[in-house]
């Protein structure tokens, strides 16, 4: 079992409600615990913002240390989580917080050890010393541990299995058998090699998502997110099963600058939600409804969540031509949403109900959000850097919310949400590495190819429709279970 995820959108760190169950002394602990988290944040936003202007170290420099800040500000964001459990017991007591603990120690000895003995490394990577191979084996531990602390042991077992397979693959039966590798060649790839494995997509992470969740973010902390919930309205208005739209085109809207849909939900489902209820809906129809919406959100261009990111990787194209092509399936899956909701609520008999739209605010609030994802599209249409636009997007934003009125943002909103940016950024940083390692296993001992012509060439046949089929068996049972970049690793390689 695991403890309470933190998932991506957790940023609600330090929001929680203190239960009074919680024992004093553990709710001083997480309480400062977050407080570190969020200053940590801030100053993770900001070194990344930095960044965008110059390198002032070399690159490997620049992400062993977004690594290492992902790590430890992960690692705290996840034990504050497990002192605000109140689940009894002394697994969850003092077990969990003592294993989050020892995993936060051991991450910032191997990041720690890794930053200082870069070249070396970097010269010698196939050539590990003992110590190499301990370091390399904390720092797997502390990324699973804190991928299972923030998103779930799904997640987890996958990408243990997959570094298991790694290592001992080869004593399996039959075809599912690898060659067998050497440890040390396989924490080369792992752990230790700076540019594969724990280490591949760390790039992605740092140059192109990064600033992508604090732009997201801050959609809330500056109110930007009531001008969708105002469209949706106005267009509930026009269309039977109305008091539903806020969500359907608050979710869309919400998923062109989020790309994900906890954040999704969490933004639009605390409106949304109990306005359902009270106009008809039963409880389940409005949080389907609300589910289903807020799923969109990591397909709707231009951010689409960590999974436009991965495929762009892997079929070595411009992330956004990849968003670009992904557009016309967003909105028709939003169409299609939306037509459900207009026959659930001619199914249920639910009468027609107007929403007063406050124009006044939409008309505040419009500027803000129109100009500066203008400025984020034009700037990756120009082929400029994803973090370069992402940086002058934020700040488009945060100059023009000082003309809001009354929704203008307090500095102190505004300093959270850059800080909430940099948690969430450092929580998606983490799956971001360890489906990095998932990647590199399926690479190198070719398993993706094995699984797949397995079922296609001895079951199915071969041939393109074959292989579409297949691929989409895989990502409706994956996507059951798992994050859309986990599900896309493990099938995504053998189709490419």
């Amino acid at each position: 079992m695991s403890p309470a995820p933190a998932p991506a959108g957790a940023s609600c760190l330090g929001q929680l409600s203190l239960d009074r169950t919680v024992i004093p002394v553990r709710a001083k602990l997480a309480i400062g615990l977050e407080r570190t988290a969020l200053i940590l944040g801030l100053l993770f936003t900001f070194y990344h913002m930095i960044m965008v202007f110059g390198v002032f170290q070399e690159s490997l420099e620049h992400y062993t240390n977004h690594l290492t800040g992902a790590l430890i500000i992960a690692g705290i964001g996840a034990l504050a989580v497990s002192l605000r459990s109140v689940r009894e017991g002394w697994i969850f007591r003092f077990l969990v917080p003592s294993l989050l603990l020892v995993l936060l120690v051991l991450g910032a000895i191997a990041t720690g050890y890794i930053r200082l003995g870069l070249e070396r490394l970097e010269t010698l990577a196939t050539f590990l010393a003992p110590i190499d191979m301990v370091i390399g084996g904390m720092l797997l531990a502390a990324i699973i541990g804190f991928t299972w602390a923030t998103w779930g042991v799904v997640v987890t077992v996958v990408v243990s299995i997959a570094i298991l397979y790694f290592f001992f693959g080869q004593h399996l039966w039959g075809p599912l058998a690898h060659f067998g590798f050497d440890p040390t060649y396989v924490m080369s790839y792992l752990g230790m090699g700076l540019t594969a494995g724990l280490f591949k997509w760390v790039p992605l992470s740092a140059d192109t998502i990064f600033l992508f969740m604090v732009f997201g973010a801050l959609v809330n902390r500056i109110h930007v997110h009531m001008l969708f919930m105002e469209l949706g309205k106005a267009i509930g208005n026009a269309v039977r099963g109305g008091v539903a739209y806020p969500a359907v085109v608050g979710s869309a809207l919400i998923g062109t600058v989020t790309g994900n849909s906890i954040g999704n939900v969490v933004l639009t489902g605390s409106m949304t939600i109990p306005l359902m209820k009270r106009f008809g809906y039963s409880p389940a129809n409005a949080a389907a409804i609300e589910a289903v919406a807020s799923s969109g959100g990591q397909i709707m261009p231009p951010i689409m969540g960590l999974g436009i990111f991965i495929m762009a990787a892997f079929l070595n194209v411009p992330y956004i031509d990849a968003a670009l092509r992904g557009t016309i399936p967003a909105i028709l899956y939003f169409v299609g949403v939306g037509i459900a909701v207009f026959f659930l609520t001619r199914s249920r008999g639910i009468q027609h109900s107007l929403l007063n739209v406050d124009w006044r605010l939409a008309a505040r609030l419009a500027p803000t959000f129109v100009i500066s994802f203008a400025v984020l599209m034009g700037l990756l249409l120009r082929r400029y850097s994803e973090n370069y636009a992402a940086f002058f997007a934020i700040a488009t934003m945060l100059g023009l919310a000082i003309f809001q009125g009354p929704q203008r943002p307090s500095l102190r909103e505004v300093l959270r949400g850059l800080a909430e940016g940099g948690i969430t950024g450092a929580q998606l940083a983490v799956l971001v590495i360890a489906a990095g390692a998932l990647a590199q296993t399926v690479e190198i001992t070719n398993f993706s190819e094995i699984a797949y012509a397995l079922l296609s060439h001895t079951v199915l046949g071969t041939n393109t429709l074959v292989a579409l089929l297949v691929a989409m068996f895989f990502v409706i049972v994956l996507g059951t279970g798992m994050p859309t970049a986990i599900a896309y690793v493990q099938i995504g390689r053998a189709h490419v």
